[in-house]
């Protein structure tokens, strides 16, 4: 993304030829960078949260809290993939007005990236349940 954009200034303010498609892929870039970056932040643990209150819960509260709020967050992830699906189905007949492709290509990184996280929130629920199992396994 970060090539395309210094390409086309380059080429704008320098050669003054600019890329009509330029702009138009650097937007969809950053749409699959945001939801699979929201994917790695939610993997590494550092994700965008607020754990003001949990951190003030005695651990008994916060060893059942944890897991109903990872179970919440998938219900809504889910919500939000199954949505963007619909969506990108809908959209896959239109085609961007300058490259021309399908728009289910930009609007697949919205259940694409929802997906990841379900994936990833659900094996750390299954982690957080079964502990044994990760000892054993590692």
């Amino acid at each position: 993304m970060s090539a395309v954009v210094l390409l086309q200034v380059f080429f704008r303010f320098v050669i003054y030829v600019p890329f009509p498609w330029s702009e138009e892929i650097s937007r969809y870039l950053m749409i699959w960078l945001g939801m699979l970056g929201s994917f790695v932040a939610l993997r590494e643990g550092r994700h965008i949260g607020v754990t003001f209150l949990v951190e003030r819960l005695p651990a008994a509260a916060n060893r059942v809290i944890a897991p109903l709020v990872q179970a919440a967050l998938i219900v809504f992830l889910s919500v939000i993939a199954r949505e963007g699906w619909d969506l990108a189905l809908f959209n896959a007949s239109q085609k961007s007005p300058a490259l021309m492709v399908p728009m289910v290509y930009p609007y697949l990184a919205i259940p694409v990236g929802a997906a990841l996280m379900v994936l990833e929130l659900t094996a750390g629920l299954f982690r957080h349940l079964f502990p044994a199992a990760e000892t054993e396994a590692g």
